[in-house]
């Protein structure tokens, strides 16, 4: 079987990162350096038909000043022309002037007219005989002159006022009053100033190559010559681009010039007289041709861009594209299972020549690594279904065999069996010694097991068997011989250790149909069993599940409790033995709503973890009622509190504990907190630590339930005691048994070491009389009170009780 899926020859090659990617990269960059020598191009070929186009225009503002002055010299001909016509007049004043003498003096002087005036503004003679006659009006270029006093004065040529046509007029005043007026029609002055005229200027430079057009505008912002003739006496009075021509600046624009339907670049320079601007020379020039050359420049790196990447696609593909083509399918002829000598072919030139190499060592490698694995499986496979400690099959071992057994509609019996007060002897004695016995008991169970009895270690001290068998004969017989193994002593390190278990048995199919359910059933038939005095076995039973079932039901009520704040405290008085004075109070924790006694509900607290909660509203609640006590003014008395190895987890317990305390300016003293040795099974240098913490702060430290443990007087010397509370059951025993010697010891062991002593469920007069005898310093039970409401504890708070 090949180890490579076979795929496509476009998932095998990433073009788009081998190819398409660099290409782009490539053709981005090529068409950026495109598009910024395309910008550049476009601007140094426009900026220098700009220059190109200011230098034509200063070269022909230039011509034009020098034309300017051509004119004026030509007017000044004109004038004078006028002066002689005026002069040869006055020479025929003494001979007579008539209509004739004045046609004749225009012929010969080449004036066009000429009218004499008397000294009133009448004409008395002209060379246009409708005119004889007319009188000055006012306002009139003639009244003008008439009134002004001149002897001779020249006009500009202007439109004659009777006949509309351009004409330039002059005056000379003769001595008498009287004056003439000589005219020379502008058709005539341009027969002398054509050549030098500035249309003629402007229509030149608009026959030029690439100029679209040329115009003139004087300092009124009017067009006093344009190559458009039409546009002639244009204004342009709000043009901002001619108003800084001007201003003697030489400029440029662009604009789309209508008349040839195109974009032209139009530069515009000042014209000059005597250092002075009086007019604009603007000339229009053609974009075509440069934006040809600019597009012919762009179609040619466009088709060299185009040329690069068909190459490099080209060269891609066969250098790169086809030879990884090629080595994938030599790669998918690896089968490192079937064919492990295959190696991929190449040759030495080949581009992948390299990587066909490095892969061949690679697959030598992987045959040395495979050879490796195969020698390591099973040592893998055995870690992954035993158990390191006892080498027997693990938990999913165990699951894996129930579950074929379930899936194979097979009958049969689980049994979990649970090594009794396991957590007591790793306390004690040390997780070391605790391995060693578990290690013993594996060797043992191995030495019973056989084909219908498979045996797996399980969490903890816990080991699951699975009995192929369902007939109750059989399992019984399987049972007892498991019982047998620990009939006799351990010995461990030299030393002997009794050592009981107790284990839980259910069957399938009918307890159950899944491996959880089977597990859960197994394991309350154990708490089961070790509930009711272990070093037995228990049947799984309907009557179990219940008991599950109540376990919810109880942990329901406690998150409810919590929640609604549904627990309160009862005080039972401890009374002193000789005068029955009431020397302090044990605080009991009750359920306000529900009839739940602590027996039944502090193990499913401690087992929730919710007894660190409960555990502070306690401490909460009995340091808030000594406050209380203290405002009424009573005396102080020590309550004590009950303390579980659960709460030895909460870590800011003792920080919480100070706090209370300093909030109600309450002395430690008056707190009392009383452990069991049950306490010692968690972590036993952790807890004595967090003990003396606690003793530190002058809370006062009490063991609980005394005489119950096989071990409880090796905590006399552990602990910073202050007080032994004498558990119930002991003093019951006792007072069975007449053995008053062993209660007379203990209290002296107590005395002895300045503890003082309790005894606890004290409810018959003889007890009492008996526990006098034997010095007990302090009495609690139902015989003296039972645990009162706050308000009947405050009631008798200072009464004699004996």
């Amino acid at each position: 079987m090949q180890n490579f899926i076979a795929s496509k020859p476009e998932d095998i090659v990433n073009k788009k990162k081998l190819i398409h990617l660099p290409l782009l990269i490539g053709l981005l960059a090529i068409l950026t350096v495109a598009f910024f020598t395309y910008q550049t191009s476009k601007y140094l070929l426009l900026e220098q038909m700009r220059n190109d186009g200011i230098n034509i225009a200063k070269i022909s503002a230039k011509k034009i000043e020098l034309e300017k002055k051509s004119m004026d010299i030509i007017d000044t001909l004109v004038e004078e022309k006028i002066a002689i016509a005026g002069q040869i007049i006055a020479s025929h004043k003494e001979l007579g002037i008539n209509n004739d003498i004045l046609r004749e003096i225009a012929t010969d002087t080449f004036t066009d007219e000429i009218n004499y005036f008397s000294a009133e503004g009448i004409i008395l003679y002209s060379t246009m005989d409708d005119y004889i006659g007319l009188g000055p009006v006012e306002g009139h270029p003639i009244e003008v002159f008439r009134a002004s006093g001149l002897d001779e004065l020249y006009e500009e040529i202007r439109n004659d006022t009777v006949t509309g046509v351009p004409i330039k007029h002059g005056y000379k005043r003769f001595s008498d009053g009287t004056f003439v007026q000589i005219g020379i029609l502008e058709s005539k002055f341009q027969i002398y100033s054509y050549v030098f005229h500035q249309q003629k200027s402007v229509k030149d430079l608009a026959k030029e190559e690439n100029i679209a057009y040329a115009l003139i505008l004087n300092t009124d912002f009017q067009a006093i010559a344009d190559s458009d003739i039409e546009d002639i006496g244009a204004e342009y009075t709000d043009d901002e681009d001619y108003a800084r021509v001007l201003q003697g600046e030489s400029h440029s624009f662009y604009w789309f010039y209508e008349m040839a339907n195109t974009e032209v670049l139009e530069v515009a320079v000042p014209i000059y007289e005597d250092d002075i601007v009086v007019g604009v020379l603007g000339i229009g020039l053609y974009l075509d041709a440069v934006k040809s050359s600019i597009y012919i420049n762009l179609l040619i790196t466009f088709g060299i861009t185009i040329f690069a990447a068909l190459s490099y696609i080209y060269v891609s593909n066969r250098n790169i594209i086809q030879p990884v083509l090629s080595l994938n399918r030599n790669i998918h002829s690896i089968d490192v299972v079937n064919h492990r000598g295959y190696r991929i072919p190449y040759k030495d030139k080949d581009t992948f020549s390299g990587l066909s190499k490095s892969i061949n060592q690679i697959l030598d490698e992987i045959n040395a690594y495979i050879s490796l694995l195969h020698q390591k499986d099973q040592r893998i496979k055995h870690i992954a279904y035993h158990d390191m400690l006892t080498s027997l099959p693990n938990h999913r071992s165990f699951v894996e065999n129930l579950k074929g057994e379930l899936d194979n509609h097979q009958a049969g019996t689980v049994i979990l069996l649970g090594i009794d007060n396991f957590k007591g002897i790793n306390a004690t004695l040390g997780h070391v010694y605790g391995d060693e016995i578990l290690k013993k008991i594996a060797d043992d169970l191995m030495q019973i097991q056989h084909e219908q009895l498979l045996i797996s270690k399980f969490d903890g001290d816990k080991f699951f068997l699975i009995m192929k068998e369902t007939d109750e004969t059989v399992i019984e017989e399987n049972v007892q011989r498991i019982l047998s193994i620990f009939r006799n002593n351990f010995t461990i390190e030299g030393s002997e250790l009794y050592v009981t278990v107790s284990m839980g048995i259910t069957r399938y199919p009918q307890d159950g149909h899944d491996v959880s359910t089977l597990v859960m059933n197994a394991d309350m038939a154990l708490n089961a069993m070790k509930k009711s005095g272990k070093n037995g076995y228990y049947y799984f039973t309907n009557e179990m599940a219940e008991v599950l079932n109540e376990k919810i039901h109880v942990e329901h009520i406690l998150r409810g409790a919590l929640k609604e704040q549904d627990f309160k405290l009862l005080y039972q008085p401890q009374v002193d033995t000789m005068n029955g004075e009431i020397v302090g109070f044990e605080a009991l924790i009750r359920l306000k709503n529900h009839t739940l006694s602590p027996m039944q509900f502090i193990p499913i607290a401690e087992e929730t973890g919710m007894i660190i909660e409960i555990g502070r509203w306690v401490t909460s609640e009995v340091i808030q009622q000594l406050a209380r006590w203290k405002q009424l003014g009573l005396p102080e008395k020590p309550v004590s509190i009950n303390f579980s190895a659960k709460q030895l987890q909460d870590t800011q317990y003792i920080q919480f504990l100070k706090e209370q305390l300093d909030a109600h300016s309450i002395p430690a003293k008056l707190i009392e907190i009383e452990i069991t040795e049950s306490v010692l099974f968690y972590k036993k240098d952790v807890t004595i630590d967090f003990i003396k913490q606690i003793k530190n702060l002058g809370i006062q430290i009490a063991i609980d339930d005394f005489g119950t443990g096989y071990s409880s007087f090796s905590y006399l010397t552990l602990l910073p005691l202050d007080k032994i509370k004498i558990d119930k059951s002991f003093i019951d025993e006792v007072m069975k048994s007449k053995h008053y010697k062993i209660l007379r010891g203990i209290i002296k062991i107590a005395h002895s070491i300045d503890l003082k002593i309790v005894a606890e469920g004290v409810e018959k007069k003889e007890q009492y009389e008996i526990l006098k005898r034997e010095n007990c310093q302090y009495l609690q039970g139902y015989l003296f009170s039972k645990p009162l409401e706050i308000e009947n504890a405050t009631a008798i708070y200072d009464q004699k009780l004996i």
